[in-house]
């Protein structure tokens, strides 16, 4: 079996290093590269979860092959087209659960926040771990998971919940900034920013807090 702490080391530690090069070369403030390595490392661990681990051994997979039909492990219709379709099962609140983060973490890091800009993140977010799965399975001949498009259904509607719960705290955030004339420092300016752009009521309007303008990017 091929576990993920064996790649930890060699591949998660470099590439988040080279992130955050690349941020800090591009004048991204400090507390947006401390958004960017959450949201990163967050998605290291659901590829952790979602796609170790990996049997590598042949002797082993020679073994279960035959027991395990790929074509049977393999999904690609939608809920809606399976009448015997079994809704709240287990594996679909865990999908759900899983990408709750995500649908808050990546409004920290996005230029522009927009609703739709999310739905297609989470669209492309869970339709890669399936794609994942989909390739390492055809690699080693053998469907160690179960490839299902149900799944980024269940991911999407984790990520609008996440989206959700990112509206009402930033709503109550800025609600009690304003009413207590909270000062700031840095980091709660970069998070009454983005908090203070998801209000209808100052969308695309200029506005200052302490003489600074808080549309401007990070």
């Amino acid at each position: 079996m091929l576990r993920f702490h064996e790649l930890y080391l060699l591949l998660v530690v470099p590439v988040l290093l080279l992130i955050v090069y690349i941020l800090k070369s591009r004048g991204k403030s400090n507390v947006c590269i401390l958004f960017y390595g959450v949201l990163f490392y967050y998605l290291i661990f659901v590829g952790k979860y979602t796609l170790f681990p990996i049997p590598v051994s042949e002797a082993y997979l020679s073994m279960i092959r035959p027991n395990s039909p790929f074509i049977e492990r393999i999904n690609l219709l939608p809920l809606w087209t399976d009448k015997n379709f079994t809704f709240i099962t287990k594996e679909q609140i865990l999908n759900i659960i899983m990408t709750i983060p995500f649908g808050y973490i990546v409004n920290y890091v996005m230029n522009k926040q927009n609703f739709f800009k999310l739905v297609r993140s989470g669209i492309i977010l869970g339709t890669i771990i399936e794609t994942i799965q989909l390739c390492i399975s055809l690699s080693i001949k053998y469907p160690y998971r179960i490839i299902d498009v149900n799944d980024i259904i269940f991911n999407l509607i984790g990520v609008m919940i996440g989206y959700l719960i990112f509206r009402a705290v930033s709503f109550l955030f800025v609600k009690v900034v304003d009413l207590t004339k909270m000062e700031h420092n840095t980091f709660t300016k970069f998070v009454y920013s983005k908090s203070k752009v998801v209000n209808k009521r100052t969308k695309n309007k200029p506005y200052s807090y302490g003489g600074e303008n808080f549309l401007k990017s990070e």
